[in-house]
């Protein structure tokens, strides 16, 4: 299938499981085939720890944005010559609409980070940890709809695992239910408006 040309939106720099080192991460719109290579080994890894995404199909979703959307919406984060990240969204779709302003929206249609790189209180593997790659991909989602001309709000359907970042992200919560998607009835809707989205900015050290 097509490959999606790699385009840079967005750096940071992240620290390790101790803040002894510091890496340059970078989050571009596209992929390649290394970012194919490193996705095809994150699944045997989430499934031997149990994660909620461990049959999430990254290769497919690539398939489909390539042979359906062909907009360019799928983002990955790199550092250390690996895929540390990855998401992909729909911006300014006529779908997806801000709860309570009904503004156009960018939307998260799905969000992980590497197998490796998260923790229950302790990294799973010290050497290849980094802090906030989950984060810097909602600053690079945030960052991507204000690119777009839009204003800030964002919105995604969150596992039940993932609740309590994007409530610490300042996110807000909604009973939102589409039609004829059973399985996200299932999981919490979230969003940032405006001025959300820029306290998270602020938080996290972006100049607004």
């Amino acid at each position: 299938f097509l490959r999606q040309r790699k385009k840079l939106v967005s750096e940071y720099l992240l620290s390790n499981w101790d803040n002894s080192k510091e890496a340059l991460a970078k989050c571009y719109q596209g992929y390649s085939e290394r970012n194919i290579a490193d996705l095809s080994r994150w699944k045997p890894y989430a499934i031997s720890f149990g994660d909620h995404d461990r049959n999430w199909d990254w290769v497919g979703k690539m398939t489909e944005q390539d042979l359906v959307y062909q907009r360019g919406n799928f983002f990955v984060l790199e550092a250390n010559d690996t895929t540390y990240g990855v998401m992909t969204i729909f911006a300014g779709s006529e779908r997806f609409r801000a709860i309570e302003s009904q503004a156009p929206i960018v939307y998260i249609n799905s969000i992980a980070v590497a197998p490796w790189t998260r923790k229950n209180g302790v990294p799973r593997d010290k050497v290849k940890y980094l802090k906030e790659c989950g984060t810097s991909l909602i600053l690079t989602a945030i960052q991507y709809r204000a690119m777009l001309g839009f204003d800030k709000r964002v919105g995604l359907y969150a596992a039940k695992e993932a609740e309590g970042f994007y409530k610490a992200c300042g996110m807000k919560s909604y009973n939102r239910k589409e039609t004829g998607k059973a399985a996200l009835s299932q999981l919490t809707y979230f969003e940032f408006d405006f001025d959300s989205a820029t306290r998270f900015q602020r938080r996290k050290g972006i100049h607004v």
